[in-house]
């Protein structure tokens, strides 16, 4: 059972020392912004991406620091 609960700790303490770099992606359509599904965002220095959902919406999960984000549709 400590085992168990040790790898849990671990586990938790990995995800609390992330950062997560969060955002929206519009386009402007006849003067109102209007979200953009499916646009891929990648974290340069980490290899690690996402793509955004139906609103327009992402979230990459990174370590403390400085990155260069590279969008493309």
């Amino acid at each position: 059972m400590k085992k168990g609960l040790f790898i849990l700790f671990l586990l938790a303490s990995t995800v609390y020392s992330q950062s997560k770099i969060t955002g929206v992606i519009t386009e402007k359509l006849d003067g109102v912004d209007e979200p953009v599904p499916f646009v891929n965002i990648l974290v340069k220095e980490t290899n690690k991406g996402t793509s955004t959902d139906f609103d327009g919406n992402f979230n990459v999960f990174v370590s403390p620091g400085n990155y260069t984000l590279e969008i493309t549709f």
